[in-house]
């Protein structure tokens, strides 16, 4: 029998008792010696450590925690899961060099066969140092099928997240300023959305691993496809990521095709809104950053990658007072590692040293 007040004895999926606890709760946010209870794949207790046996009196897995710590699982918001197959490469580039050079030749040599397997690895681990979702930009190949493929190995692996493809559209002047292989532009505008949209019926929004867009660029994506691939994640109820203001080229180069700079343009085109996920978004002046807090976009913060290609500092402290969601992410192991851990260390490391905080 129990008390009235007391809920009824319930089966339980997992009990880990003894953990050391970070939960998001701002007003408990640490809770030493606690345990957590799961129910129906649900956490159904979280709180101090104690005899939970009437409430949860069988259990599939009862687990000691030894004190262990246990928190929310980390989330990779920008990745490039591929890039293993590129560890140890192109060290000492600067970033335009390192894609000149390095990186988008390797890409666009790449096959389905050499990527499903090395992205099945970096999810695995990725998992393993932590990670419980990713959202990994593909661009090595990018048809139907791959794409797919890297979504179901991602999922298969227990990783939630999206496949962002990355879409390069026809060859254009921006993609000559760059340096971009000739053979990333494979793929017609047209026919760079009706991939998307393909991926995107196999794959809709609510799925473990979704598909969004990703115009790869904001320099070398032809501004026609990059509104259509907003506007298509717009249909489908996605969010969008695109790689923005990461170098002081970019910059330069965007201004001397548009004569605006990148997040000016995205502003006065109607494209920043909260689905808007922009990779790197250190080059920032005032003004753009008041546009992305303003609109409620979202930046991917790189901070390991961004040391690696000597990038620059993100101006962390004005995007979180002007209300910019700042994401966290690897950027790969190609310039970093797969560890949100260091992430996260890099982040606060590299405002104290830049603030000399």
């Amino acid at each position: 029998m129990t008390r009235a007040d007391e809920p009824a004895p319930r089966h339980a999926q997992v009990v880990v008792d003894d953990v050391y606890l970070v939960t998001l709760d701002p007003h408990r946010p640490i809770i030493e010696h606690g345990s957590v209870v799961v129910v129906d794949g649900v956490f159904d207790y979280v709180g101090p450590s104690r005899d939970l046996s009437a409430m949860y009196p069988t259990a599939d897995h009862r687990l000691d925690g030894g004190g262990c710590l246990l928190h929310p699982g980390l989330i990779d918001a920008h990745s490039h899961l591929f890039h293993t197959l590129g560890r140890g490469l192109g060290d000492g580039l600067a970033l335009v060099d390192w894609l000149r050079l390095f990186m988008l030749p390797l890409a666009q040599s790449m096959s389905y066969r050499d990527v499903v397997p090395g992205v099945r690895l970096a999810a695995l681990a990725a998992a393993l140092a932590g990670t419980t979702a990713v959202i990994d930009n593909h661009y090595a190949p990018t048809d139907t099928r791959t794409t797919l493929a890297v979504a179901d190995a991602i999922e298969e692996v227990g990783l939630r997240g999206a496949v962002a493809r990355g879409v390069f559209g026809p060859q254009n002047p921006g993609g000559e300023l760059m340096g971009v292989p000739p053979e990333l532009f494979r793929f017609s505008a047209a026919e760079e959305l009706d991939i998307l949209r393909q991926c995107q019926a196999e794959r809709p929004r609510g799925s473990r691993v979704e598909i969004w867009p990703m115009p790869e660029n904001i320099v070398y994506v032809e501004p026609d496809l990059f509104v259509a691939c907003v506007e298509l994640a717009g249909q489908h109820d996605l969010r969008w990521q695109t790689h923005c203001s990461e170098s002081a080229d970019e910059i330069s180069f965007f201004e001397q095709l548009h004569g605006q700079r990148p997040v000016e343009w995205l502003g006065a085109a109607g494209l920043l809104d909260e689905r808007a996920s922009l990779a790197h978004a250190i080059w920032l002046d005032d003004g753009e950053i008041e546009l992305l807090g303003t609109a409620r976009a979202a930046v991917v913060h790189n901070p390991v990658s961004n040391q690696y290609l000597a990038s620059g500092v993100i101006r962390l402290e004005p995007l979180l007072d002007a209300g910019v969601t700042v994401a966290i992410g690897t950027d790969g192991v190609g310039v970093s590692g797969q560890n949100m851990y260091e992430a996260l260390k890099a982040t606060y490391l590299l405002q104290r040293i830049d603030r000399m905080l």
